[in-house]
């Protein structure tokens, strides 16, 4: 998997060359450089003079992000991340921080110059409650790729974020939260954007803290099912992203299958769905002579797919046994891969994976590229 990781990240750099000059800051290392008195992070509440502590720190750095020094910018930033990044970082800590500098953040999300919003999108992520959320969501819709771009980074933060430390939010907002990303994986039009909405839908099915089963559970289905049709829709200039995209979620989908232990029904169907509808896909290429002829990244979905399909039905009390699939499909043997695939994956409406009959036509239109 460390080969194909190293070939998703090389192919990716290439599409990101554009927005990675604008917001290379998008994964700021904290540094505390300041001599500020500040109260320990860790703290489970305030007192007055304490909150003033905070809200002179939080200021001074911010009206430095809204400024034109490149340098004190990014140094304020980094100072006002390293305390929210700090272990023990206290719920109390994150809405103190938010209180005294929302506002101005909110204001800075909107500049017209991309890296003082970035730099606010990155701080108000790391705060990661529901006041921070809701401005960062709202520019996820934003004109400018590059800001676009680091909102869904942002929201992929705060998952990360509530999976770490101690949430500043509860599970209903992070539903909201899967279900906005879910729609705009949908409607997005920039191959590069919906890359990382994939990706932060990802982040959001890794939540394991407790009372947070839901959202993960809708961020796997969703980007499961949300995925495939972008592939078989994408322009040709557009597929290498959208074809990375599917290989992550079936990573994620045969990591998730391959766990000791139960797996919710529901996950095991969408594994399944997806599989299903990923080697309808790749079958009718093969059968219509569309493949290219370097075919890895094909032969990797192929191999990935087929163990969603195996491992859902084994989760789903069915038999551990594969077609050998992509086999046939890297011995070139595309009529046979076609003919077994079409059997293999209509065979999905039965026992024991029980797709429902949405799922099934969805796999059917992929055998006829509709």
């Amino acid at each position: 998997m460390l080969a194909l990781a190293e070939r998703i990240n090389s192919i990716v750099s290439l599409f990101l060359a554009t927005v990675t000059l604008t917001i290379c800051l998008l994964a700021p290392q904290a540094r505390a450089q300041s001599f500020d008195p500040l109260p320990p992070s860790d703290q489970t509440s305030y007192s007055a003079e304490e909150q003033q502590q905070i809200a002179a720190f939080v200021l001074k750095r911010v009206a430095l992000i809204g400024g034109d020094d490149t340098e004190a910018r990014e140094t304020a930033r980094s100072e006002l991340l390293a305390p929210l990044r700090r272990a023990g970082v206290s719920v109390a800590f994150r809405r103190a921080v938010r209180s005294a500098g929302i506002d101005e953040l909110s204001s800075l999300t909107d500049s017209s110059d991309e890296h003082i919003a970035i730099n606010a999108l990155f701080v108000l992520a790391e705060i990661a409650d529901d006041a921070s959320r809701l401005v960062v969501q709202r520019h996820t819709a934003d004109e400018s790729q590059a800001v676009r771009y680091a909102a869904i980074g942002a929201l992929k933060r705060t998952f990360s974020v509530v999976n770490t430390f101690s949430p500043a939010i509860d599970p209903g907002r992070v539903s909201e939260m899967v279900a906005h990303l879910n729609t705009l994986l949908t409607d997005e039009t920039d191959a590069t954007v919906a890359d990382a909405i994939t990706l932060a839908l990802l982040q959001a099915s890794q939540i394991l803290r407790d009372g947070f089963e839901t959202p993960a559970m809708q961020a796997i289905i969703g980007v499961a099912s949300r995925v495939g049709p972008r592939l078989r829709a994408a322009e040709d200039s557009d597929r290498p992203l959208a074809l990375i995209s599917c290989v992550r979620v079936a990573e994620a989908l045969t990591g998730t299958l391959q766990s000791p232990g139960a797996v919710k029904p529901e996950i095991a169907r969408a594994a399944a769905g997806f599989g299903g509808e990923m080697l309808g896909h790749l079958a009718f290429l093969a059968n219509d002579g569309s493949l290219p002829e370097d075919r890895r990244w094909e032969l990797d979905l192929a191999r990935l797919s087929e163990r969603c399909v195996v491992f859902a039905r084994s989760k789903l009390g069915g038999n551990l046994s594969e077609p050998g699939l992509a086999t046939m499909l890297e011995r070139g043997e595309n009529s046979k891969f076609f003919q077994e695939t079409q059997q293999e994956v209509l065979s999905l409406s039965g026992d024991p994976t029980n797709l429902p009959t949405e799922v099934m036509q969805r796999i059917k239109d992929t055998l006829e590229d509709q």
